[in-house]
């Protein structure tokens, strides 16, 4: 029998709460890994509550997840100040799945702060993550250029 593992997802959108298919998928994630005897807990944004969904216990908090601010590293220091609520949480775990842009580098940060060794699945499913422009299409239709290279370079 395979070993039950202790997993906390973190992602800034969970059911019934969606914006796309990476939430949705990082949810079908989470049932399949309780379905196979694993214990998954997922922090995310939204008001103040503790959950249990499918099996999956939800903690929802007013983290700024959702938020698109202009200093990127400032805003994940702040989301990571917040996530220390959970420090007992993340260091029983075995594994943290950060599941978009926004909580990758909360989590990262998170680190830093309790000098944390926990290891940290990324999922990125966002252009944004490998290239400096936020959208690959221009509003013509168009790809840029430096996002061809940024593109070309990441492969």
């Amino acid at each position: 029998m395979a070993k039950r593992l202790k997993i906390l997802m973190v992602s800034a959108y969970w059911p019934p709460e969606t914006k796309g298919g990476a939430e949705i998928s990082t949810y079908l994630l989470a049932q399949g890994l309780v379905a196979r005897g694993n214990d998954v807990s997922v922090i995310t944004d939204g008001e103040d509550e503790t959950q249990e969904m499918d099996g999956i216990r939800v903690y929802r908090r007013q983290f700024g997840l959702k938020e698109k601010p202009l200093r990127e590293r400032r805003k994940s220091q702040l989301i990571a100040n917040k996530l220390q609520e959970f420090t007992d949480i993340m260091e029983s775990c075995e594994v943290v799945h950060a599941n978009d842009f926004r909580s990758v580098l909360a989590v990262m940060e998170w680190q830093k702060i309790t000098t944390s060794r926990k290891p940290v699945v990324a999922t990125v499913r966002d252009y944004a993550c490998i290239s400096g422009s936020t959208n690959f299409i221009t509003k013509k239709w168009e790809l840029p250029t430096d996002s061809i290279q940024d593109a070309y370079h990441s492969h």
